[in-house]
This record gives structure tokens, sequence and C-alpha cells, in this order.
């Protein structure tokens, strides 16, 4: 996985740059003491996986970071203080590393990291999209899905017959669904290509629950709709 290190603490980055390089599993990919250059540079860079990320620090602490990041990478906390624990947790952080941090204590904070990118590699590789449904789990296929619609900190899947609510933002679930398949037409929603009923050069219609839905262009030219419409056959 590929790591990098915010903290403005010298002493404990050089440990963590040490812990890291004797780790298999990790590669570097930057060790950063000021938070504000760290994030522009880690927002643009997609190899990243992984994020050691300090609390208390100068310009913009760790919390505001996490605000930042809304769960698009993963992130280890390396703090001095327990205080913040219960608030980093709710940003879904992995683990939550208190100063002085032993390599043992380091080590399993970075397996749990690791499972969690090999689980979410095999669900991207995945035919299958699991949505909630009552109490329960099912499997919608990707081929079903008819759209997604954004909604805050929560989407929507679209298929014939049904609207399943899911967690996580649209750009989430679309890095798990097939590009060829799928189209962005406006900033809030994605579209199977084969499921489009109608186009015009404002709106695209699907249909749902027998009845058709308009969905807004905005962000895509009709003419490069067309396009992907002929390559999705």
């Amino acid at each position: 996985m590929n790591c990098v290190i915010i903290d403005d603490d010298n002493l404990s980055r050089s440990l963590i740059e040490s812990y890291i390089e004797k780790t298999n599993t990790l590669r570097l990919g930057g060790s950063f003491s000021n938070p504000v250059e760290a994030l522009q540079s880690i927002s643009s860079d997609q190899s990243i996986d992984l994020l050691f990320l300090d609390i208390m620090m100068p310009e913009m602490n760790g919390i505001q970071i996490l605000d930042k990041l809304n769960g698009r990478k993963q992130v280890i906390v390396i703090s001095g203080k327990k205080e913040f624990a219960l608030e980093t947790f709710s940003y879904n952080v992995t683990d939550y590393l208190l100063k002085p941090i032993s390599y043992e204590r380091f080590f399993k904070a970075v397996e749990k990291a690791y499972e969690r990118n090999r689980e979410a590699q095999v669900a991207k590789n995945s035919e299958d999209f699991l949505v909630k449904k009552g109490m329960s789990y099912c499997k919608v296929k990707h081929t079903d899905i008819i759209a997604v619609e954004a909604a805050e900190e929560i989407s929507y899947i679209y298929t014939a017959d049904d609207r399943h609510k899911v967690m996580g933002c649209i750009d989430d679930i679309a890095s798990f669904l097939p590009p060829g398949l799928f189209c962005r037409p406006h900033e809030t929603y994605l579209v199977n290509l084969k499921k489009i009923k109608n186009y015009n050069t404002e709106f695209i219609e699907i249909e749902f629950l027998n009845s058709m839905k308009s969905i807004p262009l905005s962000l895509m030219t009709l003419p490069v709709l067309i396009e992907k419409i002929g390559m999705a056959g």
C-alpha cells in the first residue's frame, strides 16, 4: 500500500518512517510536517491508499483533514492524546495509535489497513453490489443498476423495481462500477448507458417503476453521450 505521513513532530515522523521502511506491505509516498501542503498533495494523488495522521498540528488539525478527506483514504491516527479517539472513529478511521508507538502495535494497525484494502479490491472486481434491504443484505448486479443518485452523505441505487439507500458518496460507488457501462451526465447522477430510453439536449430518460424518470444532462455534451451509447452497444 502507498502511504504518507502527516505529523509536525520530527521525531515521531522519523520513527514512523523507519517503521514503514521495514514493513513489506508499505511504500512511503511522502512525509509532511505541514498539513496544508500534505492535503494539497494527496488530494490529487489517486495512488495513496493510507495516511498516518497526527491530530494536534498548526494551521490545520487532523480532524479538519479527516473532514476534508470525507472517507476517500484509509487513515491511521497517530496521537499523543487519547481524548480524540472517539471523534476520529466517527470518521471510520482504521486505527488510533497512541504515542510512543511500538513497532508491534504499528504492525497490527497496518495489518488491519491491509485487510481493508484487500476487501475493497475484491469488492471492486466483483460483478455484484451489496445493498441493505430491511434488516438484511442483498446483491445487485452491476448490469441491473439503472442509475445512481447522490444525496448528501448517502446515495440511491435504482433498479427496475426498487430504490436502494446506500452509505457512501457517488464517487466511491463510481469506482466500483465498470466505466464502459456507466456515464456521468450530471454531478449528482450515474446512468447505465444500456438503460437509457430517450435523451435530448437537456435530459436523459430512464424507466423506473413503470414510469419515466428524467435526469438532467449538464456535464456531458450530447455528442459525447451519443458516442458512449454507441460504444456500449
